[in-house]
Formats: C-alpha cells, structure tokens, sequence
C-alpha cells in the first residue's frame, strides 16, 4: 500500500470518527437535560451513552498523526477503546432493539440481575459483615423473573453464573452488524481482542519499532481497526437516536449512511 492511500484511509477514518464524536457530545448535552428534567427516563441508555461520548474522547486524544514518525503510538490502549465501544454497542442493541415486550423485559432483567449480582460478589469479598441484603434479594428475584420468562433457554441458563448478559455468541452479534462481511470482522475483532490482554501473538511476528512507534504495519492496523470503529459508533448513534427520538441532519446524516456498513 502506498504511504499516501494509507495516509488517506486513516484520515479519512479519523476524521470521520471526529465528527461522529463532536455530534455525540452535542447529543450527550440534550439528553442529560432531558433526562434532569424528565422528559426521559432511560437510565441504561444515559449511561450507555455517555460512556460512548468518554470513550471515542479518550481514543482521539491516543490516535497518531497520520504520517510515520518516531512518535509513539499505544496500540493496546486503541485496540482497548475500540473493544469498548463494540461492546458497550452490543449492550446498547440488547437493551434498545428489541420490539418484542416480553423480550425487551427479559433484557432488562438480565441487566438487573448482572449488576445486582456483581454488587452483592464486590460487597461480599470485600466487606462481608457490611453488605447490604437489597442486592442478594434482588439478585434471586431478577433470576427467578428470568427463568419464568417464555424465552428462557439453555443459552440463558448459562448467565446463572453472573459474569455477563449475553446470551447471543460473538458471531450472532457481529453478524447482525456485517452481515455477510461478519468473517473478515469477526477475525479482526479477535485480533483486536488479544491486544487487550498481556501477550497480543501479533507482536511476537514485528519489529521493535512496531511494538511501539508510528510505522507503517501500526498505521495500516490502526486504519483497519477505525472502519469497524465507525461502523459500530454509527450503530450506536442510530440507537440512541431511535430511543430518544432526537434528529440526525447535515455531516451526521450522511455518516450514519456511509458507516452503515464496512469493507463494501
């Protein structure tokens, strides 16, 4: 590839992403003053997207320049932000795309049951004598709702453990994003997801200077990475949109059309 189409592709995927990032903290103002003022009332989704608005802040401030240099570039922490805002969409989409009412309750439910679940283990191992039976009552009565659910199933019998709210595997979720592309994405967010932990495979196959430096390898990755980035983050926009009913006009409008899909 050559250094001027890769430089394009990153700026074009980063400035992008900018917009998208801009528009969401524009949006984060209205829905925070809405949701003081009780004209709405979903807390999970304020939450979801505030995160959203804090997260693609942080990755703007951590993205290279789009030229190589000696400039140092922190892979990990970028493959980390990323994985966050694909996650923190598929929570979004369980919560906020589902039309069925008895569904949409059972998500909620495995949310309540999740949080409540995680409260009681942190109060219990680290100050037992303290913790509060709100959380253990809760946590039975939200399982309890789960399992009387007509949707109930041996996928969801598997969350009994708390450690999470999905019951739709990664490909499931991924391919309901991409589509056909689902493949190619789902190996490069598996790649994306071993520089989240200590030892990413792909550094042992690099130079010293890609474990750490604005090089060509980084910057052809970082580009790759941004287009599933912005595929999400569209998603994501689209959800919250759609929740609060609040309109997309102008640069937004046409990056929610462009970013629909990736890899075309």
């Amino acid at each position: 590839m050559e250094d001027y189409d890769l430089n394009e592709m990153f700026m074009n995927q980063a400035g992008a992403f900018s917009q998208a990032h801009r528009f969401m903290m524009e949006l984060l103002v209205k829905l925070h003053k809405d949701f003081n003022n009780e004209k709405y009332s979903d807390w999970p989704s304020v939450i979801l997207a505030t995160q959203l608005g804090t997260l693609g802040g942080s990755l703007l401030s951590i993205l290279p320049r789009p030229e190589e240099s000696e400039q140092l570039v922190d892979m990990r922490s970028i493959a980390s932000l990323v994985r966050n805002v694909v996650d923190t969409h598929d929570v979004l989409d369980m919560l906020l795309n589902e039309q069925e009412p008895t569904k949409f309750q059972l998500h909620r439910d495995l949310l309540g049951y999740y949080i409540s679940g995680r409260f009681k283990e942190v109060q219990k191992k680290i100050s037992p004598e303290k913790a509060e039976d709100f959380y253990k009552y809760a946590n039975v009565n939200y399982w309890e709702r789960i399992r009387k659910s007509p949707f109930y199933n041996k996928k969801i019998e598997r969350l009994k453990g708390g450690e999470g709210i999905f019951y739709q595997s990664r490909k499931e979720r991924v391919q309901k994003v991409f589509q056909k592309n689902s493949p190619f994405v789902q190996a490069i967010l598996a790649d994306i997801s071993t520089y989240v932990h200590a030892l990413p495979p792909t550094n042992f196959f690099s130079s010293l200077d890609d474990q750490c430096k604005n090089t060509q390898r980084n910057m052809e990755l970082i580009s790759v990475w941004l287009q599933v980035l912005n595929t999400y983050y569209a998603h994501c926009i689209q959800l919250i949109l759609n929740a609060t009913g609040y309109k997309a006009e102008g640069i937004i409008d046409k990056y929610l059309s462009v970013h629909k899909a990736a890899f075309q």
